[in-house]
């Protein structure tokens, strides 16, 4: 370790204490709270983001990767729970649209009436295939968003996991490629040999 790397090392261990408090917090507390739950959500972004930026600051790629896998997933999980409550609007506003409908049904005479009464039914069908495209549309698009906040979080902690296995004692080191998505996609490990890996 070159003398320039001591305040560095020195400074990512003080981190690492300071954030003994708030790991036993995420390990025994957060998960008995919902995964949704807005205060665990803004609780995981604000984390993150001091992760992310104390890792850059100090150099420590672990702690940066780790508070880029709780950023985004809490994003991934606010935007699905955005998803919900905007599916919740739509589903909201055609009852209302059907209710509207009903109510000018039941005060229109005679032939009107019939009429009416046609409308509303064309009214009542349309509105429920409305309020079944919007809850499947949000269904479909909230699975996806949960979908790719598991595997974000799962493949960062798999990259951790990799790199501290792989690091050697004896100074030699290993190199690590990554993809856009900061994916590990090729390792050269101590002895100078290669492994690729590809993903779908």
């Amino acid at each position: 370790m070159k003398i320039t790397e001591i305040p560095f090392a020195t400074l990512r261990l003080q981190y690492r204490i300071a954030r003994m408090p708030l790991r036993f917090f995420e390990e025994r507390v957060l998960p008995r709270v919902d995964s949704e739950a807005r205060a665990r959500l803004l609780y995981e972004h604000s984390i993150g983001a001091v992760d992310v930026l104390i890792g850059n600051i100090l150099g420590d790629s672990n702690v940066k990767k780790r508070g880029a896998a709780l950023v985004e997933r809490s994003e991934a999980l606010g935007e699905a729970a955005r998803l919900d409550e905007q599916a919740t609007q739509t589903r909201e506003q055609a009852d209302d649209e059907l209710r509207r409908k009903r109510e000018s049904v039941a005060a229109a005479p005679g032939k009107a009436r019939a009429t009416a009464q046609r409308k509303v039914q064309e009214a009542r069908s349309t509105a429920e295939d409305r309020k079944r495209q919007a809850t499947q549309t949000a269904a479909k698009r909230t699975a996806e968003v949960k979908r790719d906040a598991v595997i974000g979080e799962a493949a960062a902690q798999r990259d951790a996991t990799i790199q501290s296995a792989l690091a050697d004692q004896a100074g030699k080191t290993t190199e690590f490629t990554y993809d856009a998505l900061s994916r590990i996609t090729k390792v050269k490990d101590a002895l100078n040999q290669d492994t690729t890996y590809t993903y779908n």
